[in-house]
């Protein structure tokens, strides 16, 4: 905006002048110039300009001057002191008729103008100071050697400063619980949210609202009921009614679990996080009362993670007490905490805060449990290790000490907190000594801290009163919880391997056995065992009686079977070994043919790990007795009863490592002789029944096989000659040429085809035995002369298992297997 004003000392009389100056000027507008009576100007015609408003001073009459006056001007703040300053425009094309301009400029909304220089000299300047936010008017005037005045108007303008939103990040609240509905609750305020927000220049209004609402609160999720964007409803029943004005948000159990947010921006939505507005309002409209019509806002947000820090309730695991031996990193042992908080079961930890166990793994542990993130709502659990005699205590001061498992690469170190004066220079040196127990495994950290105050430490100075020096020891105990592993748990059979009485004292049943075992510690990447201790107990014959222990715990000159360590159990040195190394336990002689035995191996690594693992062994004959049978001899057959060998009568000389000769059985098959059916236990013998083509072939040979306790045999063969005019002394049947066949399928599962073929048309009896020698099926057929079939069906039989069926007439009989599956 621009005002032109012109004013004379009289306004009316300025018109009166201003009509009689044109009316004198147009008698002389045919002239080329016009002489002033002053005789100080001439203004040419021929440029065609008008003459106004200025008037021959010695004629009485004010003169008139013209102006361009600036366009409207904006100044901002400065913010340090929220008004404004700054140099104004100067005015142009000033023209007048007297000459002598002086210029003057006033303002009248407050703040100072500073006029310098002169319009005359052309280095007029005019600074503006303190203007405040909003419109100034400011008056230029001008007045010449004539006394003529001339004023304009134009505005400056000063906008008003704008709101910096500033929020707090990484917001943390928890839970607590409600009076009134008793459900775990959080509200914060915008306070909670604001870390400064402000206009210099103007007051502010903080408004805040959620992005999300899991909790069903009314007003949640709007700032306030204004009729802004995200206000929310006037009526106090509306869901979106805001009661609280927009002044703070709720939260509770459920944000504890809402997943909305990707806060680290890795693609997955994190638990717990919610998103925060908050609206700012400026006093644009300068009412001094921001936030309303007018004035202007800006929003901002941030996340806020919803904790449940309520102090819940934690119960420990009864003490308890075990023995050396057992394990106390083993929860199911010794059990575990329970926590209960506002929102439900909460997850517990623990710590070992006190360990102190000896080499033998005898002392205590005292377990602290706390709820996870809520060290100060903790419960103690004390773990005794039988025998407990030298507990050691740690105590700490301002640094406590602590321990540190697995060996990590870099151990976390504490830093000494001091407070000083204004003057005072205060740091702190650290020195570490580092105190290993094992090799790579277990170590302690002694940490020597110096604190010292430069201010007052000065001990060369004679007058030094030991001042400003504060020290301080911190151990840190770094262990290995890895346990070790047992390779070798698997169940073993050896056998009987003296045959030759190597050691001679004349036993020759009986086993020279060397249990082997590997142990692995793999420790953690950073502390692996340099060596494992053993402790092997061997129950001979598996009575449940330790017989033997074989010890790296026992003194390495005790080469002996004694008791050195006083558990009544005879015992020996046994040397430890490198993680992955073989260890060998040489066991006394055990004699016997067939006897169970149990053994326990037990490792321990150099941090107190200890892992045991047990299996059983057997020992047993697997030696087949040796034996030679007479090669060949004639035998004859009887005319009047069947014609049977006995195996036993055949053999020239049978011996066994395990077995006595007497002890010895001789069969014609490989069936063991308690399944063989021909086999007669008094006779320690099978029979072989002559048939008619054994008798037409003239000879026949057989094999003997030589059976010992335990099953093992070895065989020999004989060719048995045939004279049939000699009488053979043994019972006999008439030869023939029936044959009884396999039956197919075999083994079956439905039923099966028993063939036999006959060289008459007789009677036959099909017997069927199970293994058990019971009786389970007879079946006598009327056979005919030829090829027969008896078709068998499941159901007649007993179930699945080993069966054998007889073919018997009045001059043949033969057995065979058959097998049943389900």
């Amino acid at each position: 905006m621009k005002k032109i004003l012109n004013n004379s000392k009289n306004p009316f009389l300025l018109l009166l002048l201003l009509s009689m100056s044109f009316i004198f000027l147009s008698a002389f507008h045919i002239d080329n110039s016009i002489e002033l009576h002053s005789g100080k100007t001439d203004i040419s015609m021929d440029e065609k300009t008008m003459i106004t408003d200025h008037l021959e001073k010695s004629s009485g009459l004010p003169g008139l001057i013209m102006i361009d006056c600036p366009d409207d001007f904006v100044l901002n703040l400065n913010s340090s002191s929220c008004t404004a300053s700054g140099e104004l425009p100067v005015p142009t094309n000033i023209q007048g008729l007297c000459g002598g301009n002086e210029f003057d400029a006033e303002t009248f909304q407050g703040g100072t103008l500073n006029v310098m220089g002169s319009l005359e000299d052309g280095d007029l300047s005019i600074f503006a100071q303190d203007f405040a936010p909003g419109t100034h008017t400011i008056q230029y005037t001008v007045r010449d050697s004539c006394d003529n005045v001339f004023d304009c108007e134009f505005e400056v303008i000063v906008p008003p400063s704008t709101a910096t939103v500033v929020l707090k990040q990484n917001i943390v609240v928890s839970l607590t619980s409600s009076s009134v509905s008793g459900e775990a609750m959080a509200i914060i305020y915008t306070l909670s949210v604001d870390d400064g927000s402000n206009n210099p220049c103007s007051p502010i209004k903080l408004e805040i609202r959620r992005d999300e609402d899991s909790c069903g609160i009314p007003g949640n999720t709007t700032y306030n009921a204004d009729g802004h964007p995200n206000d929310g409803d006037s009526d106090p029943s509306s869901p979106n009614y805001d009661s609280d004005n927009g002044e703070s948000v709720k939260f509770c159990c459920e944000d504890l679990s809402s997943a909305l947010y990707d806060v680290d921006g890795d693609g997955v939505n994190d638990i717990g996080y919610t998103k925060v507005w908050m609206r700012v309002w400026d006093d644009t409209n300068l009412d001094s009362i921001p936030g309303n019509e007018g004035d202007s806002y800006t929003e901002a947000w941030t996340y806020v993670k919803v904790e449940d820090k309520l102090a819940p309730a934690i119960q420990c695991p009864a003490d308890i007490t075990l023995t050396c031996d057992m394990d106390y990193t083993d929860l199911n042992l010794t059990g575990s905490a329970i926590a209960i908080g506002s929102c439900g079961e909460v997850e517990v930890e623990y710590n070992d805060i006190i360990t102190n166990l000896n080499s033998c793994n005898v002392g205590f542990n005292r377990r602290r449990w706390n709820v996870v993130g809520r060290s100060d709502i903790f419960c103690d659990q004390t773990i005794v290790m039988e025998d407990v005699e030298a507990p050691v205590h740690v105590s700490f001061q301002e640094l406590q000490d602590t321990t540190v498992t697995n060996c990590p690469d870099q151990v976390g170190l504490g830093e000494p907190l001091w407070a000083g004066g204004p003057c005072d220079v205060i740091g702190y040196t650290l020195e570490t000594d580092t105190f290993r127990f094992e090799d790579g495994a277990c170590y302690k950290l002694v940490n020597n801290y110096t604190v010292i105050n430069w201010c007052t430490y000065t001990p060369n100075d004679p007058s030094w009163n030991g001042e400003g020096i504060w020290e301080h020891t911190q151990v840190v105990l770094v262990i290995d919880e890895t346990v070790p592993t047992i390779e070798d748990t698997a169940d073993k059979i050896f056998a009987i391997n003296d045959d030759n009485d190597s050691d001679g004292d004349g036993e020759t049943c009986e086993a020279k056995i060397t249990l082997t075992n590997v142990a692995i510690d793999p420790g953690s990447e950073n502390c692996p065992s340099g060596w494992l201790n053993w402790q092997v107990f061997v129950d001979l014959w598996g009575d449940g009686t330790d017989d033997l222990e074989y010890s790296s715990f026992l003194p390495p000159f005790d080469n002996d079977f004694n008791d050195t360590n006083g558990n009544g159990i005879p015992d020996i040195y046994l040397s430890p070994t490198n993680s992955g190394d073989e260890v060998n336990i040489e066991l006394p002689d055990i004699v016997g043919s067939f006897s169970n035995h149990k053994v326990r191996w037990k490792v321990t690594d150099g941090c107190n790990n200890v892992k045991t693992n047990d299996y059983e062994f057997i020992v047993k004959d697997q030696t087949s007795p040796t034996a030679t049978c007479q090669d060949t001899i004639t035998v004859g057959i009887s005319p009047v009863e069947p014609s049977r060998l006995w195996a036993i009568n055949y053999i020239s000389d049978a011996l066994d490592n395990c077995s006595s000769s007497e002890d010895l059985r001789y069969t014609f098959s490989e069936t063991p002789p308690e399944d063989d059916l021909s086999y007669d236990p008094d006779r320690r013998s099978s029979n072989y029944v002559l048939t008619l083509n054994d008798v037409v072939n003239g000879s026949v040979l057989l094999s003997i096989y030589i059976w010992d306790e335990k099953r093992n045999y070895t065989t020999c063969e004989t060719v048995f000659l045939i004279d049939p005019n000699m009488i053979l002394n043994t019972e006999i049947i008439e030869a023939n040429a029936d044959a009884l066949y396999q039956n197919q399928p075999n083994p079956f599962r439905v039923n099966t085809s028993i063939s036999f073929d006959l060289q008459q048309a007789i009677p036959v009896r099909l017997t069927i035995i199970n293994a058990a020698s019971s009786k389970t099926l007879e079946i006598d057929i009327i056979g005919k002369k030829g090829s027969n079939t008896y078709a068998l069906d499941r159901n007649l039989l007993s179930g699945q298992g080993l069966y054998y069926y007889t073919l018997t007439s009045k001059n043949y009989q033969e057995t065979k297997k058959m097998i049943l599956i389900d």
